[in-house]
């Protein structure tokens, strides 16, 4: 995670929930498919400049999905940007 931070890219759902690497308050895998043993371990990389157009992150619910995988999904959205027309 610091080698891709240093190089100016980062985890979208960190940035956007502001949340610190380790610390995270939405897991997107569950071991064994046990709500009791969550994990955030699915990311979506993004550079600052892409960032900054994140308008939405979403992390999918464990009671929506632990039927179909010990993952959720993650989704974001991001706003265009706008062109310039010289």
């Amino acid at each position: 995670m610091e080698l891709l931070k240093n190089k100016g890219i980062e985890s979208a759902c960190h940035h956007f929930f502001n949340e610190e690497q380790g610390k995270e308050n939405r897991p997107t895998h569950y071991f064994r498919k046990a709500k009791s043993s969550p994990f955030h371990i699915d990311y979506l990389f993004a550079s600052v400049s892409i960032q900054n157009r994140l308008s939405h992150f979403e992390v999918g619910s464990y009671d929506s999905w632990i039927k179909y995988s010990d993952h959720v999904p993650i989704s974001a959205l991001f706003e265009k940007s706008r062109q310039i027309d010289f």
